[in-house]
Order: C-alpha cells, then sequence, then structure tokens
C-alpha cells in the first residue's frame, strides 16, 4: 500500500459497510464519497483529515482512499506558472493551468509576499477552498484587540512549518 503524505491528492471510496473503518463511518460522510480531495494532516497510518469543501471535522481511513496525486508534485516549485500582482489581489497560475486567487482585506494593507503565501497555503491547505479557509484562520487566530499594545500578532513562517511543511 502507498502511504499517504499531507498534500497528497485522493479520492474517497464508500466506507459505509466497512467493519473495521479505523474512526468509524458515518452517513454524512456519503457526500464525499468519489470526489477527490487533498490530504491536509495525517494523524496515523491509516487516519487523515482532508481539505473538503467546508471544514469537516471527520477523519478518513487511508485504507478508503486512493491516491490520485503525489505530495512531492503539488510542492514542487515548478507548478507555478505564473504570479500576478494585481493589488489587492494576488493570483498564481499552477501549471495545470488551475488559479488561485487572493484578495487583501479593505481594513488590510496589501503585502505581495503574503499574498504570496496565502494563495499557496490555500491551494496546498484548503485545495483552492477560500470558506474553508477563512474559517480555519479565523478558528486559529487571536481576536484582535482595540489597544495596539496588547496584540497577539501571527507567525505566518511558524505556521507554515507547522501545518504545511
Amino acid at each position: 500500500m502507498t502511504k499517504i503524505k499531507v498534500g497528497d491528492k485522493v479520492r474517497v471510496l464508500d466506507g459505509s459497510k466497512a467493519s473495521n473503518y479505523v474512526g468509524g463511518w458515518i452517513g454524512t460522510m456519503n457526500k464525499f464519497v468519489g470526489h477527490e480531495y487533498s490530504v491536509c494532516r495525517v494523524l496515523s497510518d491509516h487516519r487523515v483529515y482532508l481539505a473538503t469543501d467546508d471544514y469537516v471535522p471527520y477523519t478518513f481511513d487511508t485504507r478508503y482512499l486512493v491516491k490520485v496525486g503525489s505530495a512531492t508534485d503539488s510542492r514542487s516549485h515548478d507548478l507555478v506558472k505564473k504570479v500576478i500582482i494585481n493589488a489587492p489581489a494576488t493570483i498564481i497560475i499552477w501549471s495545470d493551468e488551475t488559479k488561485t486567487v487572493v484578495k487583501c482585506g479593505e481594513n488590510d494593507t496589501f503585502d505581495p509576499e503574503k499574498g504570496i503565501a496565502m494563495a499557496i497555503v490555500k491551494k496546498l491547505m484548503f485545495d483552492g477552498k477560500t470558506t474553508q479557509m477563512n474559517k480555519w484562520f479565523n478558528e486559529h487566530l487571536p481576536k484582535e484587540e482595540e489597544d495596539e499594545d496588547d496584540m497577539t500578532h501571527f507567525d505566518l513562517d511558524e505556521f507554515l512549518r507547522r501545518h504545511v511543511i
């Protein structure tokens, strides 16, 4: 069996009739069967989280996933065909002709480096899904405070080391 890694693209198989499905299969997981997703976290040899349309708290048994793309392929800088910086948007055109667009918030200062980093995170961790990415960041970032001195600042480099690389 091929080992599944973060960033791999997989297709979900039906595990509803499996008595040994690691973590258990529940009916709401049926909507993922037959669709392809990126692996965003590996919990053990047989359990992973997938980047789905909604931030799904389910784990999937790797024995019921078919690998359709490699993590090493999706992490190569050669996959970036073109980067377009057009404030307030940053667009990456990938070698497979898909594109990822991220936009600066109306109350934020545009930063092209952050735009490129966020576009890569959106593609690799969240399979290009803005809603899922925003939900994840809202859950994990500290709430902004009125007093500038009391604000905790988000360390993007640390985030990338812990969750993407």
